[in-house]
């Protein structure tokens, strides 16, 4: 049972953080492309 809780806390972690990036990398690149 604790295992799989925090196994579970991790991956919704790591997907909130991976969410962000990818967020961010789309903003910095249409941001790139609308400056040019």
């Amino acid at each position: 049972m604790y295992t799989t809780n925090a196994v579970e806390s991790i991956n919704s972690s790591f997907r909130k953080v991976t969410k962000k990036v990818l967020f961010q990398r789309k903003t910095h690149y249409s941001n790139y492309y609308i400056s040019r």
